[in-house]
């Protein structure tokens, strides 16, 4: 007998799995040895800790200049607001007149 499809079923999906294990004791000495690899001498070690303490206080020096600067731009600030008033002012002075008359034609 021919037997006719007359629906295409769907083909099932793959994995592509590998299986993973843990190994502790070979994780352990592959930590070891790179402790051994990489230990720091004592010295280095100081020097890293004074650059450290150096490159904190540079920072903690700026940070305590730019705070001494801010009641310096904050005077600066008020300062141009005023100027920029007093020119206001004397603008709308000058102009006061010129205004009434254009508005009264």
């Amino acid at each position: 007998m021919i037997r006719t499809k007359f629906f295409k079923l769907p083909k099932t999906k793959e994995f592509n799995f590998v299986p993973r294990f843990y190994d502790e004791r070979k994780e352990k000495l592959k930590l070891l040895e790179q402790n051994n690899t990489n230990k720091i001498s004592a010295q280095e070690d100081d020097a890293r800790l004074e650059s450290l303490k150096n490159k904190i206080s540079q920072r903690w020096g700026s940070a305590r200049k730019a705070n001494t600067q801010a009641p310096q731009t904050n005077l600066r600030l008020i300062l141009i607001i005023m100027i920029l008033g007093l020119f206001s002012y004397f603008a709308w002075q000058k102009m006061e007149p010129l205004l009434y008359q254009w508005l009264s034609k």
